[in-house]
């Protein structure tokens, strides 16, 4: 994997047991316009200043640590 690629990839694997973890995670990371909770205002709290641009994630979940083996060895594996 070279620079370009490893920029590129925004891929988040969220490993718990409770499905409600998962859900929160997907509501922040994934939040749409018009949500209740406003990113912007949660960023200038925790950063000092809202960010400027938005940057998208691809979210994979796993309950178990052998499926999140599994998943990891499946998109980490070489092509």
């Amino acid at each position: 994997m070279n620079m370009s690629d490893s920029a590129a990839n925004r891929r988040i694997l969220i490993i718990d047991d409770t499905a409600s973890i998962h859900q929160d995670f997907r509501k922040f990371l994934r939040q749409e316009q018009g949500d209740e909770i406003p990113v912007a205002s949660i960023e200038n709290v925790l950063f000092g200043a809202a960010r400027s641009e938005r940057q998208t994630f691809e979210i994979d979940s796993a309950y178990q640590g052998r499926e999140a083996l599994n998943l990891v060895n499946t998109f980490c594996s070489p092509p």
